[in-house]
Order: C-alpha cells, then sequence, then structure tokens
C-alpha cells in the first residue's frame, strides 16, 4: 500500500469510525482493557478493509462489545450493499452463534413481501457464500417478531404472511412452540384470528393452558374481548380462576370493564375479593401502569355503601397492606369523617411497636383518638425509634391534658424516654408546657435532650439576651460539668486572639468563650446555636477580625473535621473582609479535592459573613457550581435564604442589596480630566461610555484620565459582566414567579442604580393593586420617564405593586403594541418576555394530576441533557446502572416541583441512546427526594403529594408546558 493510498484508507477509516459512533453499533468500547483493545482495533480494521480477516478473536470480544441488533440498523440495503457491509456479514456470521438469526431479520427487513415469492430460495439465494444455511423455525420467529406489515397489507397476506400460516397450519404444535423474542404470543393469536379464525378457535385452549407472562397475557385477552366477548367473557373468567394470580386478575379489570361492562359490574365485587384470596400484592408487574390493588380496593369501596359494610367485606388479608398512605386516602376520600373505624380498627389490629406506619398515625390524628391513649403510651416507651417518634408527634396533639404523662416520661432515667417526654411539651408550646420545660432545662445533663427543650422555649431563651443572663447560662453549664475542658486539644480558647463586649472595651472571659463553643457544638448546620446566639450579638464585630480568622486557621490545619463545622459559623459571623479570600479559595480547594458537603459548609459561613463583597461571592459560586458539583450550587442559593433570615429580611430583598452602583451618583458618574468635566455611565448593552460636556458621547476613557480611574472603571467593566450573567437569570425567575416591588423600592432599585436602569428601559412593567390585579402597564424611558400603552407619561402612587409583565397577563394587541415600542426604541429584550410561549390549561385537564401528553416522546440523549439544563431543569435521581430516572424544576415562591419521568436507558457516562420523556407531574416542593437509589418520585395519581394541575399558579403551568412543547419539537423521528 503506497503512502496515498494510506491515506485515503485512514480518511475512510475515520469515517466509518465515525459513522459507528452514530449508529450506536460500539457499546461500552472506551471501557475495554488494553488486550480487548486490541482485538477490538482488529476487528475495526478488518471490517475497514484495512487488514484481512482477523483471527484468534474470540466471541465474547465482539458480542460483549457491538450491539447485534443495531448491526441491522447500520448495513446498506440489498441494493446498495458495500466491501464494508459484506464484511460485516461475514464477522457476524463466522463468530455468532445467532448468525443466521441475524442474517434473516437484516433479509426480512428489505425483502418485498409480495405474493409468489417464494422465501426459503430467495433467502437461501441472498445467504450464499456466508457460512450460515436457513431453518423454516428462525424465519418463522423472525416473522413473528416483526408482525404488523412484513405479516399483512391491509387485508390481504404478503408473502411472509403466507409462509408463517402455512407453517402454522401443516405443523401447529411446532409452530406454536416456537420462542418467541420479547413474548410477541399476541401476535401469533392475533395474525392467526386474522388468517385462519376457525384454526384459531380450534387451538386457542392452547393459550388458555399457556404460562406467558403477565403483559403478554393481558393482551391476548384484549383480542380475545375484541373477537367476541359473549363467547370469550365466560372463558376468561374460568381461566383467572384457575390461574389465581393476583396480579394478572386485577390487571385484567379494565379489559373486562371496557369490553363487557354488563357482565364486569355483576362479577367485579366477587372478582375484588378474589385478588385478595388469591394473595394479593402492590407490586407493578411489566409494563402495566396500573396498580392492581388500588383497583381492587376502589371496587370493594364503590360496593361497600359505609364504613361498617367495608369492614365486613373487605377482606382481612388486605388491610396489613392498605397501612400504604395512597390506600388510607382511598379510604378517607371514600368515608370521610366516618371513616373514623376503619382506621381505629387498622391501628388497634395491625400495629405494634415493630410493625408501625406513619401514615396511620397522621389519618388518626384526624379525629378524637382519646380512646387509644393506654396503647400510645405503651408505644412512646418502645425502643422502635420510628414508633416512639410518631407517638410523640400524635400524643402532642392532646395538649395540657397530657403534660402529666410528659412529666412522667421527664422524670425517667431513660435518656430516650425523657427526650420523648421534652419533645411532647416542645410541640405543645403552651405556657404550662414552657414552664415545666424551663425547670427541667438547667438539670438535664444529656444535651441532646435538652436541645429538644429549648426548641420549645425559643421565644423565653430570646428573652434572656443581656450580659448578665449569659453570665449565668455559662455558670449553669458549668454547674452541669459541660465546660471541664476544650472540646478538642487544639480547640484552646487560650491560643486565640481575645475578643470583645460590644458595650465596653471588656475582654470576654475564657470560660465563657468555652461556653460559646460548647452551645455553637450542638447546631447539626451552618447556623447560630439558641442559647449562643445572644452571646454572639453582644460580640463586638468591629475587633472580632483576628480571632475569627485564626479560628478558622486552627481549623483547617487540624483537618476541617465537619463535626466541629462551628468553627465555619463563628469565623463568619465574626470574620472581617480579609475572612472572604480565606473561605472563598477554601470552597474551590474542597470541590476539587471531592469534599464536597464541607464546600457547601463553607459557602455558607461565607455567606454569613455578611458584607456585599461576601454575598457575591457566595451568588458567583450558585452559578459556577449550577451543573457540576450542584449540592454546592444549591448550599450557595440556600446561603441567601439563611443569611436572609439572620437579618430579618426577605432573599429577593437581599440579593437586590448586592448589586453595586460602582461610585456612581445616580446613573452617572462624574469626573475631571483637566478643566473639563466628563460623565460615565451604562448603555443600554452595559458597556461603560462617556459624555463630554457637550453631552459628546465617547465610547472609551478621554485622552487624559487619571490612572488609577482608568484602571477601576476597566474593572467595573469586568464586575458589570459578572453581574449580568446572574442578574438576567435572576429576573426572568422573577418574571415566572411574579415578584412584585413596592412602587417606591422599584424606582429606588431600578431607576437609581446604573446597571438596574439598563433592565428597567429593556422591559415592559405592571403596575399592580395590592390583590395583584394588573391595572396598566408601562415601559421606562432612556430619560427615566415612565410611559404607557396610551403613550402619556405617568407617575407611580406609593400604593402600588411593580412587576415584570407575563404575556399571559396581555392581550395580543398589548403584546404587538410594546413589542414595536421596544423595537422602534432599538431596544432587545434582556430575555424573552412578550414573545414567551404560553400554554392554558384546559377544561378537561383541570382535575388531572398526572399528565401523559408528552409520555413517549423520544429524544437523542445528549441533546436531552443539553436541553434540559438550558431549560433550567435538574437531574433528578440516579437508580440502577446509573439510569436518570427523572428531571425536576422548582417554583420555590409558589412552593411547587415540577417532575418529568425519563423512561428511555440514558444514564450517567452513557448517552448514546435516547432519552424519553414519562408522566409529567406537579408535587409541594420538599415533599419527593431525589438522590442516588432514591425511588421516590411519584408513581400513581393517587400519591398524596400530586397537586391537581387546576391548582397549579397558570404562570407556572404554562412554563412547564412551553419547556415540554419545546423539547417535542427536537424528538426523533
Amino acid at each position: 500500500m503506497n503512502e496515498e493510498q494510506k491515506g485515503n484508507s485512514l480518511t475512510e477509516q475515520e469515517q466509518k469510525l465515525e459513522l459507528l459512533k452514530v449508529r450506536n453499533i460500539i457499546s461500552g468500547y472506551s471501557w475495554v482493557n488494553t488486550n480487548q483493545k486490541s482485538l477490538m482495533n482488529a476487528v475495526f480494521d478488518y471490517l475497514l478493509g484495512l487488514d484481512s480477516f482477523p483471527q484468534g478473536i474470540i466471541y465474547g470480544t465482539i458480542s460483549n462489545y457491538i450491539i447485534p441488533n443495531k448491526i441491522i440498523e447500520a448495513i446498506n440495503p440489498l441494493d446498495a450493499l458495500t466491501d464494508i457491509d459484506d464484511r460485516f456479514f461475514n464477522l457476524v456470521t463466522s463468530y455468532w452463534s445467532m448468525g443466521e438469526g441475524l442474517m434473516i431479520q437484516y433479509l426480512v427487513k428489505y425483502i418485498p413481501f409480495e405474493n409468489g415469492v417464494n422465501l426459503i430460495d430467495l433467502l437461501s439465494l441472498k445467504l450464499s457464500g456466508y457460512q450460515v444455511s436457513i431453518s423454516k423455525n428462525n424465519l418463522l420467529r423472525s416473522l413473528l417478531y416483526k408482525g404488523g406489515n412484513v405479516l399483512r397489507n391491509g387485508e390481504r397476506l404478503t408473502s411472509g404472511g403466507i409462509f408463517v400460516k402455512e407453517q402454522i397450519t401443516n405443523d401447529f404444535n411446532n409452530a406454536y412452540q416456537v420462542p418467541f423474542q420479547d413474548n410477541k404470543e399476541h401476535i401469533f393469536w392475533d395474525f392467526l384470528f386474522f388468517a385462519n379464525p376457525n384454526l384459531a378457535e380450534q387451538h386457542i385452549e392452547r393459550f388458555f393452558a399457556s404460562n406467558c407472562k403477565i403483559a403478554d397475557t393481558l393482551l391476548v385477552i384484549k383480542i380475545l374481548l375484541e373477537k367476541n366477548t359473549e363467547k370469550y367473557y365466560p372463558q376468561i373468567i374460568a381461566f383467572l380462576n384457575e390461574k389465581k394470580n393476583a396480579n394478572l386478575l386485577a390487571s385484567c379489570f379494565g379489559l373486562l370493564e371496557e369490553y363487557a361492562p354488563k357482565h364486569f359490574e355483576e362479577d367485579e365485587l366477587e372478582l375484588a375479593k378474589k385478588y385478595f384470596e388469591f394473595g394479593y400484592s402492590f407490586y407493578f408487574y411489566e409494563t402495566i401502569s396500573i396498580d392492581p390493588f388500588s383497583v381492587s380496593l376502589k371496587i370493594i369501596l364503590k360496593h361497600c355503601k359505609s364504613s361498617e359494610d367495608f369492614l365486613i367485606n373487605y377482606p382481612k388479608k388486605g388491610l396489613a397492606i392498605t397501612l400504604s398512605e395512597k390506600y388510607l386516602m382511598l379510604i378517607f376520600e371514600a368515608y370521610g369523617d366516618k371513616s373514623q373505624i376503619i382506621f381505629e380498627e387498622l391501628f388497634e389490629n395491625h400495629i405494634s411497636e415493630k410493625s408501625n406506619n406513619k401514615a396511620i398515625f397522621e389519618f388518626i390524628a384526624k379525629f378524637n383518638f382519646n380512646h387509644l391513649i393506654p396503647k400510645l403510651l405503651v408505644f412512646v416507651r418502645s425502643d422502635n425509634r420510628t414508633c416512639r417518634d410518631q407517638t410523640v408527634i400524635l400524643l402532642a396533639k392532646l395538649g395540657d391534658q397530657i403534660i402529666p404523662e410528659a412529666v412522667n416520661l421527664l422524670e425517667e432515667k431513660n435518656i430516650e424516654k425523657r427526650k420523648s417526654g421534652a419533645k411532647i411539651l416542645s410541640l405543645i408550646k403552651s405556657e404550662k408546657a414552657q414552664e415545666i420545660l424551663t425547670n427541667f432545662i438547667d438539670t438535664e445533663k444529656n444535651d441532646d435532650t435538652r436541645d429538644t427543650m429549648l426548641e420549645g422555649i425559643i421565644a423565653i431563651i430570646s428573652n434572656q439576651n443581656t450580659r448578665e443572663d449569659i453570665l449565668q447560662k455559662v455558670q449553669k453549664a458549668k454547674a452541669r460539668e459541660k465546660l471541664e475542658k476544650p472540646l478538642e486539644k487544639w480547640l484552646d480558647e487560650s491560643t486565640l486572639p481575645a475578643i470583645y463586649w460590644s458595650s465596653s472595651n471588656q475582654i470576654i472571659d475564657l470560660e465563657t468563650i468555652r461556653f460559646l463553643f460548647y452551645r455553637m457544638s450542638r447546631t447539626k448546620d451552618i447556623r447560630t446555636d439558641i442559647e449562643a446566639k445572644p452571646l454572639i450579638m453582644l460580640i463586638d464585630r468591629t475587633s472580632s477580625g483576628d480571632f475569627a480568622k485564626a479560628l478558622i486557621k486552627t481549623y483547617f490545619a487540624n483537618g476541617a473535621d465537619a463535626k466541629y463545622k462551628f468553627c465555619l459559623t463563628l469565623g463568619g459571623l465574626l470574620g472581617d473582609d480579609e475572612i472572604i479570600d480565606l473561605l472563598y479559595k477554601k470552597v474551590i480547594e474542597f470541590a476539587e479535592t471531592s469534599r464536597g458537603k464541607m464546600a457547601e459548609y463553607t459557602v455558607k459561613a461565607l455567606a454569613l459573613q455578611g458584607s456585599t463583597k461576601a454575598l457575591r461571592a457566595v451568588e458567583f459560586f450558585s452559578r459556577k457550581y449550577k451543573a457540576k458539583n450542584k449540592n454546592i450550587g444549591a448550599a450557595a442559593n440556600e446561603s441567601f435564604i439563611l443569611v436572609a433570615e439572620e437579618l430579618g429580611i426577605s432573599p429577593y430583598d437581599l440579593a437586590d442589596s448586592i448589586i453595586p452602583n460602582f461610585g456612581f451618583d445616580g446613573l452617572f458618574r462624574r469626573f475631571e480630566v483637566g478643566d473639563e468635566i466628563f460623565r460615565a455611565f451604562i448603555n443600554t448593552d452595559f458597556k461603560i461610555m462617556f459624555f463630554n460636556e457637550d453631552n459628546k458621547l465617547l465610547k472609551s476613557p478621554p485622552k487624559g484620565i487619571n490612572k488609577e480611574l482608568a484602571e477601576e472603571l476597566k474593572e467595573v467593566s469586568k464586575e458589570i459582566k459578572d453581574i449580568v450573567k446572574s442578574q438576567s437569570n435572576r429576573l426572568e425567575q422573577y418574571l415566572i414567579i411574579q415578584r412584585k416591588w413596592s412602587s417606591e423600592k422599584w424606582q429606588s432599585f431600578f431607576l437609581e442604580n446604573p446597571i438596574m436602569f439598563v433592565y428597567a428601559v429593556r422591559l415592559i412593567w405592571g403596575a399592580y393593586n395590592s390583590s395583584g390585579e394588573l391595572l396598566f402597564t408601562f415601559r421606562c424611558e432612556q430619560d427615566q420617564t415612565l410611559i404607557n400603552e396610551d403613550g402619556d407619561e405617568i407617575e407611580l402612587l406609593p400604593v402600588l405593586q411593580i412587576g415584570m409583565v407575563h404575556p399571559i397577563s396581555l392581550s395580543s394587541q398589548s403584546i404587538d403594541f410594546w413589542s414595536s415600542s421596544l423595537y422602534d426604541a432599538n431596544l432587545m429584550p434582556i430575555f424573552p418576555q412578550l414573545n414567551r410561549m404560553v400554554v392554558l390549561l384546559k377544561e378537561e385537564e383541570r382535575s388531572l394530576k398526572m399528565s401523559e401528553e408528552f409520555s413517549n416522546v423520544k429524544i437523542g440523549g445528549y441533546s436531552f441533557v443539553n436541553k434540559m439544563d438550558k431549560l433550567g431543569w435538574i437531574r433528578g435521581s440516579i437508580v440502577d446502572a446509573g439510569g436518570i430516572a427523572s428531571y425536576y424544576k422548582d417554583f420555590s415562591e409558589a412552593g411547587i416541583t415540577a417532575i418529568i419521568i425519563q423512561k428511555g436507558v440514558i444514564g450517567i457516562g452513557y448517552l448514546e441512546e435516547n432519552a424519553e420523556l414519562g408522566s409529567l407531574m406537579f408535587v409541594h416542593k420538599g415533599k419527593v427526594a431525589f438522590g442516588s437509589y432514591v425511588y421516590d418520585e411519584p408513581e400513581n395519581i393517587y400519591d398524596t403529594r400530586l397537586i391537581d394541575f387546576e391548582n397549579v399558579p397558570s404562570i407556572v403551568y404554562s412554563e412547564v408546558m412551553a419547556d415540554m412543547i419545546s423539547l417535542k419539537a427536537i424528538q426523533v423521528q
């Protein structure tokens, strides 16, 4: 081979390898070891004509790394075969025992099935030259597997159908025993009823004697009911009774009700009872999307007109499983308050210390349960923590009447029992309960029990905020032997710089600092402890920076154990600007060294520092770790809520407060160059421009400008770009959740800040009354005047609320007017506002809990993941084999999470296959858990976490449906 030929071959190789990737023939090739990779390279070289037929290639090497069925898609049609295709045939038929079947599948794909074609002769001709021979059974299997147009063309049999009919007619026993791929028995009977109904009826007993899987059995039963309901209904019932398979029986209920409603109405109650008699289960078989247990339970509820009637007729075998929340909800929906006797029956006879259930406790709480107190008092002393905790919540609902029993628990020697008593009193929250907790709290030595007590008297503790109150707490902690030594040798308060009381120049003594460390060590997150908070409020922040920095450095130098993460909290609360850079670097370091949880804690501590610089750093991390290490990004977002709580403001106002003005006075920053005054401003493209005294526009700083100012403005330009990245996304989210500002705050924020003014000019605004009704729309001109839709200049009254207007609230005329207005002003919207897709809820969909409108839509794996990320959806749980179970999108302000199920085979590290959409639903935010091997997404409409579509805010619904429609637009055809 000369160099020119070699070059051409390499080009061909590159092209073919790319083709192989695109067509998904190679599976897991990148995972093979060195030896296997060498063998696979030999296979590739042969396929591409670069080398001779590979010798010594073992069967497993090929079968494990090339997907057999995908080869069929890669080989060209019969009249366009290439040398590469021919080599594919040679390889397949030489190394696969299934070579004949694979070849037949390929040929079946392209052979025109016209009458008069002798398939055996034709296939034998096509297979000549390869190391396979045709067999009738393999051909029969392949044809039945394909079904559909391969067997029949309208009302005519194809040559394939004629062949299959002949094989079945000539030797039914053999034909029926041919192993079908993927349980295709329903194709056999559907074809036979079409091609030879008499033969089908003659042999249908074979089906009733078979043991095919539930999914296939249901499809055959459907065929029989469609062919002759009256004839086959009795046989089907007899078949179901004989099988005694609970899930098969319940899975047939829908078919029986659809095709034989009158017969089924007479039999359904007895059939539902037999479901339980046959062993019942709530396992979901195959691809059956129903819950058999729910179906049977609902039938019994339908026929039992009262709770008493239900207890008589409901099979006792089903009671234990009925404790599941969704089944209890069905009972409650059927009988309401009159269902009390059912819940009591379940509680008294099916709940024990070892077999408890959270849902039944919640339903019992809906009724008067005083007569259950003796059993509950046994449960609250149980060794089973789950049972104990559920009982505590239930007993607390009894209020002051249960206080004597709670006091008895507080006097127990057992810690867990004392903790239960403390929890009951904390949940009651009455004056009497708080008084008892106050009396016990100073003598309780167990910190967990004492922390539970503190939760019940937060208001009292908050008022104990003088220095004298704090010093008394220090002495009481000392009496409880909590301050005898440092928490760790390295955490010796005597080695740290001094801190001072804010009201004087007095040093805080070491014992009080040890109390501070002891109490802060009790917190489970980056938060301030209840008892430590009054002390922290009295520490002088102007001089605590050195103490905070030394504490943080000591903590990091000693391994940064999460157990002592309170050091981070104190570092953030007491640190000055120097602490910001220290924590900032540690967030990145922890993220890069796979200490993600520590990165989360550190970014929260950074937020607690509270300065604009610190909060902007936190905001940066929320974007930096939005996709990769997204838990860190989520922690950054959560930090805003944490700091807002500490400051007593909303997270939105906090986010607004960190937008700098860069030293501008309103929209301009004036400075002198020589004897001339210039004004810097930010134009509508977020770039810094300049005016001279004659209002001449300059696109760059004037000559002679102070070097320091020039460098400062250069840095400001960089910061503006960074702010715009976050603020544009945030404002679009504000549009979706319909955030409003008071008239005064809106004018201060948008008309006086040079960056936010650009947003004011490029968006359309609405004025709303206190009830949220849109009164009028307006936009802001470059000279800060506000113009309404009539072209009149307006002023905003103090009582108005201002927000971005969503197109769902506008008429088409208004949308056209404002779109033209922005266009005429040569202004591009910051993000799609007026031209957003609007999807309204249809009347017939108001009661939906799950939508299947987009189910089975298939999208290329890579395209799907990229699109979901751009739309702001977050990957949900990762399940078996790394599969992606769902995606979700939070609408936190509305308290709603949208979830779309992902049914395809895509997963972490393998996106070559198609994603496939499943059910779309809305749930209450925080009620569904996502994570590795977490299976918590609602599976059916009986899940109480689901929200009826009619109760989803119209804008949230519209935004989610618009996302789904944009996904459907890129589906695989």
